[in-house]
């Protein structure tokens, strides 16, 4: 209707006309716009397809008004597309709102509408909210009184009413209140009726789906954040679709598990689960079967676990500064907890914690930050956690020198003056260190571009005195992310040395070493992540690529540098303790390294810092023969600081490193570092051996842990170059390369072939002394290096020294994983389970970096991805095997290999799955021994199940039992067993079965096996009745044949009485001849005998028995039969009766015998088996028209008496009857029918075979209108509407095929009421008297029997009462008038039909009265309104009819004033149709078909009218094809 809207699934639709053409259709979504929940500055985009003819506008508006086209909305629509969308760019908070799609076309308009919700990052709405005005509370506090006084709370979220029904359908009773408070239901038992009333019909529409829904399980959510639900389903049609609605729109899922929906099904069990939850995915959930809702749920979005919509990010601040931290989440998270380097922090003045009023961002400040508190923070919603690093940067000199918590100074030698005048001097300039650019203390060249990516702490550079690409040194303590690779390098002046400082290259280190968050700060290159397992971003994997050092470990020259071979290892560190802002020099850094000796730095902070002590280079390059993966444990605290470098050293640096330390120049220094080598294309020089060495991941301390005092040198101890070497004879057993466990003793020894004085032992270049925890031994020309404790700090490069010659050798600290010996030891047992059970075997160990777990059973690796089979699973400190169902096939030898970069460690174990044996092999031999029994083989199983056989169980079975018998239990050794207990002639089955302690095995089953019996005689013959009489009865018979039946010892006789099942002996002793007499008898019983043969071996099989024979007296054979006679004769048959034979011709038949004979032949043959018992029979399937001679004989126990023979030949044809009627006192010779009516005139009468039927009107046939019908003796007439020319004189004629007829004759008149009289007219013929005087009807004229009837009424509205009937003329007069009374009268003509229409007189008769009159008022009548619409007393029935019946059809009707009724066949008039006339006698209507047709089915209505109203009944006539 129109202007009325109508709101389903989310969607107002509103029809604008009453009436929408054929052809059109109201717009409407095919797609809504979805809710949404974004962060502020994204993009949010909303869709919506229409649908609808003609295709409908589309128009965008907020509950602020609509939206135009401009850069912050854009409206997108393709022409001719039905998809429409809302684009609403760099969202800020108020966007937030409710945003509608309206489509329209000529006929109506459809709106939906989708939230969006704009998240805030920060405390903004807090700052926005400080800034408006504060509302009167007073206000505030009046509108909550009100809403308190309310009877039903408001509901806290908006949804679909419909949808809010279907969750109360599916919610258990226990939560109908929640709900209703929940959605603003306040009517509660009204909500109760409607949703019996809505499960009703959910049930109906289910029924056609579903057998039964049941355990539903509404939607919960787990600990690790996935949906689930459950429900049980049991659908008719297997074939049937299952879909999944959420918010009225039917959602994609899927049966993979890693799927955003999945479901699980498990015959009926139907398990749905939602991942990754976001705020969207909270709704109503629906399950559908095709179209039938069977369940709905719903998933709160206070259920959804709260992820991080805006991590945390690194914060940096000054020391004694404040931190601040940040991060938003989706939901409101009360429990959220933050942590520091991995434990709890509490809130406190320190530490504050807030968290904004909407619960999304929660906020950390670090107050007074120091160096301590620098590290990762992480904030831990139980689901998800997000960290950040906390940077503390010191406020002094941020330039050239590193500082630290106990390092805070300038090198001696170096001032930051100098430093700075160098600086200028080299023309370079110093770029200040910001957030995202250039390390502090970096020089560049003027013009120079950084690298790509270099974001504050990827520069490697350090600064080298007279060198190239000098690796520089970080300080131990005073390492900070963003300051990698600076040097506190002092120039060291020499003759012909250029004091130039040049950067180290930007190449050096900008991709190696960043680890990920949570385990080092951001741009740093220490590789502690790799311990942890706790990397978390992208460039976590990538801590093991350290960054190449210059020279040979990837460096190139620098600009500006003479006489640079690769690196200068003549660079000098720092080792000043806090308070040494003079930076003393402590000792060189240790020998220049060989060409051949490879240089292994591998950060670019040079060696000794913190990035080198957690990256050390491997023993060999990357791609080495043997590809060994390197690692090193964690430093103990206060260990020393190393650097490492093999290049060679030029000879400026030599001399300036000789000067440095008091010590002349070298002999041939200058020349030595002359010839500077070209570096190749990867940057490293060519004589390198490599390009550069992967770093290894090393713990790495913390950044502010204390620096070691061992970490000193002496300048001018342990300097070594290659020229000064002697040759490698003078050792006759170098160092060798060794591997030592972690926590191990370990020594590297060398000895020496001639004193060449005390010797100094180096690591990686720096001299060591006993002081760094290390051992000293010489015995003679041996010099060993023990270390009680191998550690992480102790791997590398040793080399030891001896005058001028130098042996070289490297260490390294294997730290695999470690399982526990008590753990070991427990794996030596062997593991024993049942088969079935299952069984988890878990393996602890301890690592300290990553571990990888390979399982392997009997060599061949464990597929642990299986569904069934094994499953292998990795943790946290364990490794696990799982066999959810152990077999026997899981039995063997399984190994664990625990691999990580320290080294692997291999576990044994042994698992023995003890089951039930198998069966004994077969086949199961089964052979008959003869006597001896039955004789069984088989062999030992296969498979004795892990347990030793400890017997068989043989077990038997008799044919056609199902039974087993145990028979015996063979000890296990024994594979044989022989039955005695069988009996012959049976068959057995037999089946074998091995026993463990588990248990019996399957049975090993054989065929059926036949003991055979000996050969026993066969059953003689059925004895033959010799003579029978009342004193004895005399048999014989003949012998058995077969085998056993030739020897016979006798035959004995048994006997029983007819009807009987026990048999008595006859002879106890066998009688040896064929032939015995009975005497033992009971007169006029009846017998039966048979016999048994006897053999050596046993009786055998009786014999069948005799016939049976009365002990009796022979009998005379019975007389001929009495009265024989046919009763009737058909084309098949013919039936006889008789009277029984006299009993004087006889004794008494016992039965008789029915014989035909053709005529065409001379032979008798009974028509039947056996005896007829009765004095009548049919003889059955005789040729048609074929004439037969018929007999009957009566026989008994004396034979046959005389056949009595019929003396006429039967012919097998049917009697012929002549025609006649059969006409009653029920049968009318004069009929009477109302015009219109129908004539049907049933006349029933017999003939054999059908005669010819003729119907005659008044001597002539009947016309077309007539319709006549014959069958099984009955003709009939009929006329669908009579009218007057039907009425005469009929005629019916029946004639036979012999020419005999019948005639029965009958009159028909045809009437109809009469018409209605003439006027009447009224005179006083006599004082006190009317007579009325009225015109005949014009029926009587034409001679139609008629009479009238005079009513009268006193008053112009009183009653009409009868005061003359049957008034055979014109005229009739009224007695007893009263002067001063109005009398009216009404003439009827009536007939046997009826009455005809009344004849009223048009003014009333008054005599007026002769006394005086008196006024009178007379009381105002007010006639009583009966008017009634109409309705039906008795309404239509169905018919179901076959074609040429009459269909009559009537119903009964009421109304005032009295209805017209109108008959209607599939909605057309059948007024003036043919073949069909209704009537309507008194409010009974009537609907009469005389012949009824296939196209007169149909649904009929009769509809009723008058002024009040109308009213209809319907029925359907179905009819029927006879043919079909």
């Amino acid at each position: 209707m129109a202007g009325k809207s109508v709101k389903k699934h989310g969607v107002t639709t509103r029809q604008l006309v009453d009436e929408i053409p054929e052809g059109c259709s109201l717009p409407d979504f095919e797609q809504k716009p979805v809710t949404m929940a974004l962060a502020e500055g994204r993009n949010a985009v909303l869709r919506a397809v229409v649908c609808g003819e003609p295709t409908p506008e589309v128009r965008w508006q907020s509950s602020k008004g609509d939206l135009s086209t401009s850069s912050k909305y854009q409206l997108l629509s393709a022409p001719g597309s039905r998809e429409h969308t809302l684009q609403i760019s760099k969202l800020t908070g108020e966007d937030t709102d409710k945003y509608y799609c309206i489509a329209l076309n000529p006929y109506g308009e459809a709106m939906c509408s989708a939230r969006l919700t704009v998240i805030e990052v920060g405390f903004r709405k807090k700052r926005k909210r400080n800034t408006e005005p504060q509302e009167d509370l007073s206000k505030e506090l009046m509108e909550l009184r009100r809403m308190l006084r309310k009877s039903a709370p408001p509901p806290k979220k908006k949804m679909d009413p419909e949808q809010v029904w279907q969750l109360l359908m599916s919610a258990d009773r226990k939560d109908y209140e929640r709900l209703c408070m929940q959605y603003g239901i306040a009517d509660f038992r009204g909500m109760l009726r409607k949703l019996e009333k809505m499960r009703r019909e959910r049930d109906d529409r289910m029924a056609q789906y579903v057998n039964t829904v049941s355990n539903m399980k509404h939607m919960k959510v787990t600990k690790e954040g996935v949906a689930f639900f459950e429900l049980d389903l049991d659908l008719k049609d297997p074939e049937s679709n299952v879909y999944l609605y959420k918010d009225g729109e039917m959602i994609p899922y899927s049966s993979e598990s890693h799927s955003k929906r999945s479901v699980r099904r498990l015959g009926k069990h139907y398990h749905f689960q939602i991942q990754d939850l976001w705020p969207e995915d909270a709704g109503l959930y629906q399950v559908k079967v095709e179209d039938a809702e069977v369940f709905s749920t719903e998933l709160e979005a206070s259920a959804i676990p709260p992820r991080v919509v805006v991590p945390l990010s690194e914060a940096r601040c000054e020391e004694r500064g404040d931190a601040v931290f940040e991060c938003v989440l989706s939901n409101p998270c009360p429990h959220a907890a933050w942590h520091f380097k991995h434990q709890p922090l509490q809130p406190s003045d320190k530490h504050e914690v807030s968290v904004s009023p909407d619960g999304l961002t929660h906020q950390l400040v670090v107050r007074g930050a120091r160096l301590s508190d620098m590290g990762p923070y992480s904030l831990d919603t139980g689901l998800h956690v997000s960290s950040a690093w906390l940077v503390v940067e010191t406020g002094q000199d941020q330039g050239l020198l590193t500082t630290g918590a106990d390092h805070q100074g300038q090198g001696q030698g170096a001032p930051a003056s100098d430093a700075e005048e160098s600086g200028r001097a080299s023309g370079k300039r110093r770029v200040p260190r910001e957030k995202g650019g250039v390390p502090g203390g970096a020089w560049l060249d003027p013009g120079r571009q950084l690298p790509a990516g270099l974001d504050g702490g990827g520069l490697g550079g350090g600064v080298a005195a007279a060198s190239g690409t000098g690796t520089g040194e970080a300080q131990d303590g005073g390492w900070r992310p963003g300051q990698r690779g600076k040097s506190t390098l002092a120039s060291a002046d020499g003759p012909g040395v250029s004091r130039a400082r040049a950067p180290g290259r930007g190449d050096q280190g900008f991709d190696g070493g960043r680890a990920g968050a949570g385990s080092q700060p951001p741009g740093s290159g220490v590789d502690d992540a790799a311990f942890g397992g706790t990397q978390e971003g992208p460039e976590g994997s990538r801590g093991r690529a350290g960054a190449a050092g210059s020279g040979e470990a990837g460096g190139r020259q620098g600009p500006g540098v003479r006489e640079s071979r690769g690196s200068g290892a003549g660079s000098r560190r720092r080792s000043a303790g806090p308070r040494d802002v003079d930076g003393a020099w402590d000792g060189p850094e240790g020998p220049p390294g060989s060409r051949d000796s490879g240089d292994r730095s591998t950060d670019v902070g040079g060696s000794g810092s913190p990035l080198d002590r957690g990256r050390r280079g491997g023993r060999e390059p990357l791609g080495a023969e043997d590809n060994k993966a390197l690692t090193e444990d964690e430093a103990p605290r206060g260990g020393r600081s190393r650097t490492r470098s093999g290049a060679k050293v030029g000879g400026a640096e030599r001399r300036a490193l000789e000067e440095a330390g008091g010590r002349g120049p070298w002999p041939g220094a200058e020349d030595a570092g002359s010839s500077g080598e070209a570096p190749r294309e990867d940057g490293s020089p060519a004589g390198s051996r490599r390009a550069g060495v992967e770093g290894r991941p090393g713990s790495g301390r913390g950044q502010d842990a204390p620096r070691s005092p061992r970490g000193r040198h002496k300048l001018g101890t342990g300097c070594f170059c290659e020229e000064a070497r002697a040759p490698q004879g003078s050792f006759s057993r170098g160092l060798a390369d060794t591997e030592a466990r972690l926590g191990e003793a370990t020594t590297l020894s060398c000895t020496l072939s001639r004193d060449l004085g005390p010797g100094a032992w180096f690591k990686d270049g720096v001299q060591i002394s006993a002081q760094d925890g290390l051992v000293f031994e010489q015995e003679g020309l041996v010099h060993r290096l023990l270390i009680a404790h191998a550690q992480g700090a102790h791997a590398g490069r040793y080399s030891f020294v001896a005058g001028e010659q130098k042996s070289e050798a490297t260490l390294t600290v294997r730290d695999p994983p470690v399982i526990a010996p008590d753990v070991m030891e427990r794996l030596k047992e062997p593991l024993v389970v049942k088969a079935g059970k299952p069984l988890n075997v878990k393996i602890a160990f301890e690592s300290r970096l990553p571990v990888q777990a390979a399982w392997t059973k009997d060599g061949a690796a464990v597929d642990g991805t299986g569904g069934r089979g094994a499953q292998v699973a990795l943790g946290d400190g364990f490794t696990r095997l799982c066999l959810p169902s152990a077999s026997r096939r899981d039995s063997g030898q399984y190994s664990v290999t625990l691999r990580s970069q320290g080294g692997s460690v291999q576990a044994e174990l042994t698992l023995h799955v003890i089951d039930k044996p198998q069966p004994p092999q077969g086949p199961l031999e089964v052979q008959d021994c003869r006597g001896a029994g039955v004789c069984l083989r088989w062999g030992p199983p296969r498979d004795d199940g892990g347990r030793a056989v400890e017997h068989y169980v043989v077990e038997r079975r008799q044919a056609g039992r199902s039974t087993w018998l145990k028979v015996g239990e063979p000890p296990a050794d024994a594979t044989s067993f022989t039955d005695a207990q069988v009996e012959q002639g049976k068959k057995y089955a037999y089946r074998v079965r091995a026993v463990n302690s588990e248990g019996p095995s399957e049975g090993l089953e054989s065929q059926e096996v036949l003991v055979a019996p000996e050969a026993r005689p066969g059953p003689p013959s059925a004895p033959a009745i010799l003579s029978a009489s009342s004193q004895s009865i005399t048999l014989s018979w003949t012998a058995p044949r077969g085998p056993g039946s030739a020897h016979i010892l006798g035959y004995l006789v048994d006997k029983r009485k007819k009807g009987s099942n026990t048999w008595a002996a006859v002879t106890e002793q066998p009688v040896p001849e064929r032939r015995c007499s009975v005497t033992d008898l009971r007169p006029d019983c009846q017998y039966e005998f048979r016999v048994t043969a006897v053999a050596p071996s046993g009786p055998g099989q009786p014999g069948p028995p005799s016939n049976p024979v009365f002990a009796r007296d022979p009998m005379r054979p019975p007389g001929p039969v009495r009265d024989l006679q046919v009763t009737d004769t058909s084309h098949t048959s013919i039936s006889l009766r008789w009277a029984p034979p006299d009993a004087q011709d006889g004794d008494e038949a016992q039965g008789y015998v029915v014989e035909l004979c053709p005529s065409d032949s001379l032979e008798w043959a009974p028509c039947h088996a056996g005896t007829v018992p009765g004095t009548a029979h049919t003889a059955k399937g005789l040729r048609p028209r074929e004439a037969y001679f018929v007999r009957v004989v009566a026989v008994n126990d004396g034979g046959r008496g005389e056949p009595a023979v019929l003396d006429v030949v039967v012919h097998a044809m049917p009697v012929q009857v002549c025609p006649r009627f059969l006409v009653d006192s029920s049968t009318m010779d004069a009929l009477v029918v109302r015009v219109g009516d129908t004539i049907r005139v049933p006349v029933r009468f017999e003939a054999a075979p059908l005669p010819e039927v003729t119907w005659l009107k008044d001597g002539l046939p009947l016309s077309k209108r007539s319709v006549t019908s014959t069958k099984d003796g009955l003709t009939q007439l009929l006329v669908p509407a009579a009218s007057l020319s039907d009425s005469g004189l009929y005629c019916v004629v029946l004639r036979g095929p012999q020419g005999q007829e019948a005639t029965h004759t009958f009159t028909l008149r045809v009437a109809a009421r009469p018409q209605a009289p003439g006027p009447i007219h009224l005179q006083e013929n006599v004082p006190g008297t009317v007579t009325a005087e009225w015109e005949p009807s014009p029926d009587e004229a034409r001679g139609v029997p008629l009479h009238y009837t005079v009513l009268m009424r006193s008053a112009a509205h009183g009653a009409w009462r009868e005061v003359a009937d049957r008034v055979h003329t014109t005229r009739f007069t009224f007695l007893g008038v009263v002067p001063g009374h109005e009398y009216h009268f009404r003439v009827v003509a009536k007939n046997e039909l009826g009455a005809s229409e009344p004849s009223d007189t048009s003014q009333p008769w008054c005599l007026p009265r002769l006394r005086d009159k008196v006024p009178v008022k007379a009381p105002s009548y007010r006639e009583p309104d009966r008017g009634q619409k109409p309705w039906f007393l008795v309404g239509l029935r169905s018919h179901l009819l076959p074609a040429g019946c009459e269909c009559c059809m009537s119903c009964a009707v009421r109304g005032c004033p009295p209805p017209r009724v109108t008959w209607f066949r599939n909605g057309e008039s059948l007024g003036g149709r043919r073949g069909a006339y209704s009537t309507d006698t008194l409010g009974v209507c009537s609907l009469v078909i005389p012949a009824v047709g296939p196209e007169d089915s149909g649904l009929y209505k009769a509809v009723a009218e008058n002024a009040l109203g109308q009213a209809v009944s319907t029925a359907t006539v179905l009819v029927t094809d006879p043919s079909s």
